[in-house]
């Protein structure tokens, strides 16, 4: 507080002390500060707003996506005519969650924002980052590609090292099910990813997918095979033009037809020329014809006077200066010539060298001369729906017994049935797994139940003995009787001697 009052002091007395003018100046200058103050205020109080989706091709997407934003009342702004939709940093989530509802699947699609106030590194890995995202959504634009994933490897620029490694890519896609994917694709994949990275060159990047299949990025390779399936359909379209020759006249089965074509490819220079925009004149020819004409006529017909210049008299002078009719004509004749602009372009031709069709038919019981008509229409006919050059391609037309395949013995393959004795042994298999399953729960609900046997003995054993008791009662009655009486007299000296003992005490 002493220092806040010794300031406001201080300023006090500087501003009792100062001129008018002065005193302007440090109003201005306090306005300044405090203009200064409120607009830092202002504008640091604004949101952050980051990319929430780009490239929407769709303007009813976009609208969906604007409305889900309006009723979560997330405020956000457009750019790029419509295609990118920015959001405040703070809400970004709310946003993803509210495009999400509105049908915005492409979650990556998003930026991230790089600020002037990052340091060099970082601001070089945003860059990167974007760069990768946006090569990823181009590359899954391709038919035959799922989904992938690109990884830069940008080295750092030093200003003390002279040799730096140079940068690489790698690629990793997910294959489409419905289209196929070739060396073609991949080649293309980083020709793009190439020409996106200065001084990055198609061979260091690395093209692979998902299942582990590696992809070469060769252009020679690719040109090779290209070679290759132009061939192999040339190939193919030959051959069916002389199987629909073969197919209504013997039927399917009954022939069989090989295509062979050499193809020399070259590269061709083409020249092409057109007219330019300049013009100039290289001849120009002018005629000119003098006509001279009679006057009027004068006298008689047949006089001098009508007759011209041949019969005036000599020494005369022919009165032609005033009666006569001079016509002058004059053609002129030019020719023009435009400037003239060549243009030379390379282009990949491919030359058939030679053509080789194979033609084997059955022959099915047909003699020499049916055979030799047969020959000279069929290599008429094929070769002039394939195209066949007389002394350079080749045709061949012969007609063989077709092997047939004998059927099996019937009886040889009726002796054994093993498939009646495998259902026969899956079905007692079964029928014994059934029986063991039920004797093993009948073993276990017994063990619940009680013997019948045990009981059954337990109540037998009483009545036995004591038949046999009864036996020997009547066999030795008076040695029974001597027992009872000596257990009477036991059981009458131990109740004298309960009571003695009870009279004592």
């Amino acid at each position: 507080m002493q220092t806040l009052k010794s300031f406001l002091n201080q300023s006090l007395l500087i501003w009792r002390d100062s001129t008018g003018a002065g005193r302007v100046g440090i109003a201005l200058l306090l306005a300044i500060c405090l203009g200064g103050i409120i607009s830092v205020g202002i504008w640091s109080a604004q949101p952050n707003y980051v990319v929430l989706a780009r490239d929407i091709d769709d303007p009813g997407q976009a609208a969906k996506i604007l409305a889900s934003l309006d009723a979560e009342n997330i405020s956000y702004q457009i750019k790029g005519s419509g295609s990118m939709i920015m959001v405040g940093a703070s809400k970004l989530s709310r946003a993803r969650i509210a495009a999400g509802k509105a049908g915005l699947t492409s979650a990556g699609s998003e930026m991230e924002e790089i600020s002037p106030w990052m340091d060099p590194v970082s601001q070089q890995y945003y860059l990167n980052t974007n760069l990768e995202r946006r090569l990823k959504a181009d590359i899954e634009k391709i038919k035959s590609v799922k989904s992938a994933n690109v990884h830069l490897s940008i080295p750092e620029k030093q200003a003390f090292i002279r040799q730096s490694t140079d940068p690489s890519a790698s690629v990793l896609i997910e294959t489409s099910h419905l289209d196929k994917f070739n060396e073609a694709d991949a080649a293309a994949i980083a020709d793009f990813v190439a020409s996106a990275v200065p001084g990055l060159l198609p061979g260091s990047v690395s093209v692979s997918d998902t299942k582990g299949n590696q992809y070469s990025t060769d252009t020679e390779s690719m040109n090779l095979g290209k070679k290759e399936e132009f061939v192999a359909d040339r190939e193919s379209s030959l051959k069916r033009k002389a199987e629909n020759q073969l197919r209504n006249l013997f039927g399917w089965g009954n022939f069989n037809v090989e295509v062979t074509a050499d193809y020399k490819f070259e590269k061709a220079v083409q020249e092409s020329r057109e007219l330019g925009p300049e013009k100039f004149l290289i001849q120009e020819n002018v005629k000119q014809e003098m006509n001279m004409g009679a006057g009027p006529a004068t006298g008689i017909a047949g006089s001098g006077s009508n007759l011209g210049s041949t019969l005036q008299p000599i020494g005369t002078t022919p009165p032609a200066a005033a009666s006569k009719n001079q016509l002058k004509m004059e053609e002129q004749e030019s020719k023009w010539d435009f400037s003239e602009l060549k243009r030379t372009e390379t282009i990949d031709g491919a030359l058939l060298n030679s053509l080789s069709i194979a033609v084997t038919i059955n022959k099915q019981d047909r003699d020499a001369t049916q055979i030799a008509e047969l020959k000279k229409t069929l290599e008429s006919s094929i070769g002039a729906a394939c195209g066949v050059r007389l002394g350079t391609d080749q045709i061949t037309v012969d007609f063989i017994d077709f092997v047939t395949e004998d059927p099996l013995d019937a009886t040889a393959t009726n002796t054994i049935p093993w498939d009646q004795i495998n259902e026969i042994l899956k079905n007692i298999s079964l029928g014994v797994a059934a029986l063991v399953a039920l004797f093993i729960a009948l073993r276990t609900f017994k063990k619940f139940q009680p013997d019948p046997i045990v009981s059954s003995e337990a109540t037998a054993a009483p009545t036995s003995q004591l038949t046999q008791l009864s036996e020997l009662v009547k066999q030795n009655p008076e040695v029974f009787a001597k027992i009872i009486d000596s257990w009477a007299s036991l059981d009458t000296e131990t109740e004298t001697k309960d009571e003695s003992a009870s009279v004592a005490a």
